[in-house]
């Protein structure tokens, strides 16, 4: 599993602020956590890398997510994006999810993959990068989003078309969404019923 806390990286001093210091964040963690070769860096990605520019960083970590075998699961988490959605991320922020849902998308990824990513307030930009059908939003009682899901929130909720590879919902008591993108490395579907 990798993730990374947006609300946890926005100020100045820390040195994994941002859409930039996620990136770093994410490829140091994939290649603590699997331990890949790093054989693919070239002169110019090195170079890159050592400026930390955004593009290599994408990079990088498109060709370390590419890695994984097969019969590996991966899990990237990616909490509160809303808060790197300022002016000045926006084009960083919209390039990252763009490319993860891409690798998810277009089968470039041998390993099954499942993207989570979340936000205590409807996001301005991100959730307009899923398709609406896969969306699904659930809030809280009329009390300032402090209550639970009611059970016919829940059947409500339950019975909306949804696409395998997409699904879009909110977490009790707040007004949270969460993307979950599957990318199954195998031929045949997998069901995302076993992760509710």
């Amino acid at each position: 599993m990798i993730y990374f806390f947006c609300s946890q990286h926005t100020a100045n001093k820390d040195s994994i602020q941002g859409p930039t210091g996620m990136m770093r964040s994410l490829i140091t963690q994939l290649l603590h956590t699997y331990q890949f070769q790093i054989d693919f860096v070239s002169r110019r990605l090195r170079d890159q890398l050592e400026k930390l520019d955004f593009r290599g960083l994408c990079e990088c970590f498109s060709k370390v997510l590419k890695r994984p075998r097969p019969s590996t699961t991966m899990f990237c988490i990616l909490d509160s994006i809303n808060y790197f959605e300022k002016r000045d991320w926006l084009e960083e922020i919209t390039h990252i999810v763009n490319l993860l849902r891409d690798l998810i998308e277009n089968n470039e990824l041998q390993a099954v993959f499942l993207l989570l990513v979340t936000s205590p307030v409807r996001t301005r930009h991100v959730s307009s990068m899923f398709p609406a059908e896969s969306q699904l939003s659930i809030r809280g009682d009329d009390e300032g989003g402090r209550g639970h899901m009611t059970e016919r929130q829940a059947a409500e909720a339950s019975r909306r078309p949804r696409k395998v590879s997409n699904v879009v919902y909110s977490a009790l008591g707040h007004q949270k969404t969460v993307v979950i993108q599957r990318r199954n490395g195998f031929d045949g579907e997998s069901d995302l019923d076993d992760i509710w």
